[in-house]
This record gives structure tokens, C-alpha cells and sequence, in this order.
């Protein structure tokens, strides 16, 4: 981004399971640096992170107003979100899972607002990932994958999808976990 002339400030505290802490801390820093979109770079727990600072930087209160469903007030600044792992699908959907260690909570913020403009997912991101992450992913793209099968609110052409995700999944799963792609 340098070379282009952007100027970026980095927050790297998001813990995996991204707490109330976290957001506070992220959106302390976007208002002091006076930010105007988010860049996310990771996995679920780095994107949930940014939607939930997005969440934070034009609505009143704390984010754990905004657990549940469709209570997001105004839009998030512009988020991109750029996986360097797979699986999570937290780079394409409306979600937000945030941890609140005070009230021994963990909640969801859904709202069609939190989806990022633009997500990233650019494979060779991906080949520095340990074999045992790149094989726990693949789990947890298969689980969306059979869950998208069997759902009640399930299509033919989501059924279809999913057949396809299984599939590679299953053929794939081996040789990335090996490193052998």
C-alpha cells in the first residue's frame, strides 16, 4: 500500500474468538488515525473483527447493542476483507461472531450491512498455513458445505453447490493438508 501512496495503520490485537476488547481497541485506533475503511487480513476472526469495528465507527453505543439480528443502525465504512485462510466464509457473509468474557458470552451480529464490498481470496495467501489449520479449514468448509445440502431452506441449486464444494473438498483435502498443491 506504501507504494501506492496509501497511508494504513495496523491492528493486530484480534485475538481468535474476537472480543468486546478487541472492537473497542480497533475502533480506538480508526477514530485516532483517522481511518476511512477497513482492511481486513486473515481468517473469521480477523474479518469478524473488522466488521464489528465497522459497526462501531457510525453507531451510538457498545457492540454488544448490535448482538442479534438486523440491528444495525448506518453502514460500515468500506471493508474489504483478504482471507489467508479458507473456510470460515466470514470474508462473504453477513456475520459477526463476537465474545463478551464479562457476561460469558458469545453472540452473533447479523445484518446485511456487515457484508464486505470486495473479499479477497487469492490462493497463494493460503500456502504458509500450518498443515494442521489448512486441514481444520478444510473441515469447517466442508461442515458449510453439508450444512448448505441439508438445510430446510435449502434449493436445488444451493444442492448443487454444496455437491461441488464436497466434492473438491474431498479430493483436495488430502494433498493441501500435505502441502501438496
Amino acid at each position: 500500500m506504501e507504494a501506492k501512496f496509501f497511508d494504513y495503520v495496523v491492528y493486530d490485537g484480534t485475538q481468535p474468538n474476537p472480543t468486546v476488547a478487541n472492537v473497542e481497541e480497533g475502533l480506538e485506533i480508526f477514530r485516532q488515525e483517522k481511518c476511512d475503511c477497513l482492511v481486513s487480513l486473515g481468517g473469521g476472526s480477523a474479518h469478524d473483527c473488522a466488521k464489528a469495528i465497522g459497526v462501531m465507527v457510525n453507531n451510538p453505543g457498545s457492540i454488544v447493542d448490535y448482538m442479534g439480528l438486523f440491528g444495525v443502525w448506518q453502514p460500515l465504512p468500506v471493508l474489504i476483507a483478504v482471507n489467508t485462510t479458507s473456510g470460515t466464509g466470514a470474508e462473504a457473509t453477513v456475520a459477526a461472531v463476537i465474545s463478551d468474557p464479562a457476561r460469558h458470552l458469545k453472540a452473533t451480529i447479523a445484518d446485511p450491512k456487515l457484508l464486505p464490498i470486495v473479499a479477497v481470496n487469492d490462493p497463494l495467501l493460503t500456502r504458509s498455513m500450518p498443515p494442521h489449520i489448512t486441514a481444520g479449514t478444510g473441515m469447517d468448509a466442508l461442515t458449510h458445505a453439508i450444512e448448505a445440502y441439508i438445510s430446510k431452506l435449502t434449493t436445488p441449486y444451493a444442492q448443487g453447490l454444496a455437491l461441488s464444494a464436497i466434492k473438491m473438498i474431498a479430493k483436495l483435502s488430502g494433498p493441501c493438508s500435505r502441502g501438496n498443491l
